[in-house]
């Protein structure tokens, strides 16, 4: 305070990205961080917290559990997977948790923190997970009053995968959960828990404390929803949850923001007063959960003022809308780097709703005329049914806005052709297959239906021709 300057030392410029510096011990508080070089001088607001010894125990007492459930290997959501637990490591580290207090299981190492060694400590297996509860959590020695849980991986009913052949259901959690609150030595705090995967909604109403217990359950769907993990994860519910953590630590509140952001795509549950019910907004208006040390920093995010289709009801053989966003707003300090619109197909065309959406149409919207509208068309409005939209606006520093949502209703179009059906004609046979690879091998007119997407990719692919040819030769039903 009052502009009083001290140098750290023994600094080390370990990459473009790390600098590695001793800070000098200060007296409690919170500490911005001044970085000079030649001809620039940057300052990162609140960037470092000193707590005294008192608050260091009372931290020191909260753990958290993160599991990024595998496999590795055929795994199309791991990259995402193993981004969004590794968001959440990241955060917990930034909100005053140690590696001494973070169980990170996953089935490939990762250094978060940048010191050269693995952050992750074990595989995701079940043994693993129920030792972590039963042992970790309960060391006599190392204390726990608080605990948050964060999971995340391949999900489906009542279930997430941790590997190839071993699954965690809600029922064993909610038995590990309930000891920890109320065995032999309960915990005193709070237990928050968040799982996002397909279908995680089923969690919900199986994971309700003991009597007498707090818990506060949240899942990135409803219960019969596929999970967005788009951009290897950026564009989905947890990794937006705890982004909004790195600076704003109520939790509740950022649960509220990466609702608002996964608004159309899916639909982000929450329980916070322990029965089976999700509850809205106005249940829990009074209360907050504040998640470590409480760290703020006050972050200026973009925002979209509104989104738009020109127009949002197509008939008569049309298939094109322009998407448009309006009073976007960027600090000007900062600058805008880009405004994205995603389209998602009708959900009829999702064909399993436990497989993760990992990739749908993307475009950038422009100011073209220099008016502060951003627009561009979109003109595969194809099949039959209402498309979902959102444009989110990203700033310079990879600060995201809260996403504009709408809805887009083809009420002509094509209907939706079962998966493998790529000519549309009813049947999966080997005509479909020599379609698709005429499509891969760019001979003109092969123009397959990509909503009969076969292999869950979401595109046409090599995958949907082996799809095609099991489903020939018998192999699949």
């Amino acid at each position: 305070s009052g502009g009083t300057q001290t140098a750290a030392s023994a600094m080390t410029v370990q990459s473009p990205e790390i600098i590695i510096a001793t800070l000098p011990g200060l007296p409690a508080g919170e500490y911005s961080l001044k970085v000079i070089a030649p001809g620039s001088s940057d300052t990162l607001p609140n960037a470092v917290s000193f707590a005294s010894a008192g608050e260091v125990d009372i931290q020191a007492r909260k753990k958290a559990v993160i599991i990024a459930g595998g496999p590795k290997k055929n795994n199309l959501l791991w990259k995402a997977t193993q981004k969004c637990a590794d968001r959440a490591y990241a955060t917990l580290i930034t909100q005053g948790y140690t590696p001494d207090t973070i169980q990170y299981l996953a089935a490939e190492p990762s250094d978060v923190t940048g010191d050269g060694s693995s952050d992750v400590d074990d595989l995701p297996s079940l043994t693993n997970v129920r030792d972590t509860f039963t042992t970790w959590l309960t060391d006599p020695s190392d204390p726990t009053d608080e605990v948050l849980v964060y999971i995340t991986g391949h999900g489906d009913t009542e279930t997430v995968r941790l590997a190839e052949t071993e699954y965690l259901n809600a029922a064993e959690l909610d038995s590990l959960l309930d000891a920890l609150q109320s065995g032999a030595d309960p915990i005193s705090g709070k237990v928050v828990v968040i799982v996002d995967s397909c279908l995680s909604g089923s969690f919900l109403p199986v994971l309700q404390p003991p009597i007498g217990k707090s818990r506060i359950t949240m899942t990135g769907t409803d219960t019969d929803e596929r999970a967005w993990f788009l951009d290897d994860g950026e564009v989905s519910f947890s990794y937006r949850l705890f982004e909004v953590l790195s600076y704003q630590p109520d939790i509740l509140t950022a649960y509220d923001i990466a609702k608002a952001q996964m608004k159309g795509a899916q639909t982000p549950l929450i329980n916070v007063d322990g029965d089976s019910l999700p509850d809205d907004r106005s249940r829990r208006a009074a209360t907050t959960s504040v998640v470590g040390i409480g760290r703020m920093v006050d972050v200026m995010e973009p925002t979209i003022g509104s989104f738009f289709a020109t127009p949002d009801r197509l008939h008569s053989g049309d298939t094109a809308s322009d998407l448009s966003t309006s009073d976007v707003w960027v600090h000007p300090e900062i600058g805008l780097s880009n405004v994205w619109c995603r389209v998602s197909p009708p959900i009829e065309a999702l064909k399993d709703r436990s497989e993760p959406l990992l990739t749908v149409e993307t475009m950038t919207l422009f100011d073209l005329y220099q008016n502060g509208v951003f627009t561009n068309t979109w003109n595969d409005f194809v099949q039959h049914g209402v498309y979902q939209a959102i444009a989110y606006v990203i700033d310079q520093e990879d600060v995201k806005s809260e996403s504009g949502y709408i809805e887009i209703n083809q009420t002509e179009g094509v209907g939706v052709a079962d998966p493998g059906d790529f000519n549309v004609d009813g049947e999966v046979d080997m005509v479909d297959a020599v379609l698709v690879l005429q499509f891969l091998s760019g001979v003109d007119g092969a123009d397959p239906d990509r909503f009969s997407d076969a292999d869950g990719d979401v595109k046409v692919g090599a995958g949907d021709v082996v799809f095609v040819l099991q489903w020939v030769a018998g192999m699949r039903e």
